[in-house]
């Protein structure tokens, strides 16, 4: 679901770090091709400018793997492969 995510920590580069999104911000979400900006999965979820506001990331280094509560990204996901598998909840 979207209210956690499970990546391989192998995959992640540097420090984990939760902040606000801002103009720009993009993530290849699981599932599709390519990349999406953070503001056009914002307009798809039509939020109000209240929860707009309200909107984190969770990003690394390079990636940004998570629009928490609206998109998980591919980058780090964890797969049945995966040795060291990380679980991430946001409450």
């Amino acid at each position: 679901n979207k209210d956690e995510i499970y990546l391989d920590s192998n995959k992640i580069s540097g420090l984990l770090q939760l902040r606000k999104w801002g103009i720009g911000d993009r993530i290849f979400p699981i599932g599709m091709n390519g990349s999406k900006l953070i503001s056009d999965i914002i307009s798809d979820a039509k939020l109000t400018s209240q929860e707009k506001e309200s909107v984190f990331i969770l990003h690394d280094d390079k990636n940004i793997h998570w629009c928490v509560g609206l998109t998980i990204g591919k980058k780090a996901i964890a797969e049945e492969n995966s040795k060291n598998i990380l679980k991430v909840t946001i409450s």
